[in-house]
């Protein structure tokens, strides 16, 4: 399987918070997205090759707002600022239940090109 990105990442105009489902924790934050994967950026190191059982939460006119979703992630690095990490992830799923509200996501809260 290739490694290659095949849709144009989408950076977000806000960090949304992801939380790892089964832990019951805060995991990072979405910095970029795609209908394929995302990037997370944390504090902490996230192990590479992991299923993760996730949620990304966020407030859309005062409503709270949720997608759940399954991803593995594919690799880590450093971020820029030496204090994070930057995960990349893979969508395990791609139900429409995922893939609309990822679509809609991008729509409202991406920087338009």
């Amino acid at each position: 399987m290739s490694d290659k990105r095949e849709d144009k990442r989408h950076h977000l105009i806000y960090y949304l918070r992801v939380w790892d489902v089964e832990e019951g924790e805060l995991l990072g934050h979405l910095a970029d997205l795609t209908t394929g994967g995302f990037m997370l950026v944390s504090e902490q190191p996230v192990e590479v090759g992991r299923e993760y059982a996730l949620e990304v939460q966020w407030e859309d006119e005062g409503e709270p707002r949720e997608i759940r979703l399954r991803a593995r992630s594919r690799w880590s690095n450093n971020d820029a600022n030496p204090a994070l990490y930057d995960t990349g992830f893979q969508l395990s799923e791609t139900a429409t239940d995922v893939l609309f509200p990822i679509q809609d996501l991008i729509a409202d809260m991406s920087f338009q090109d």
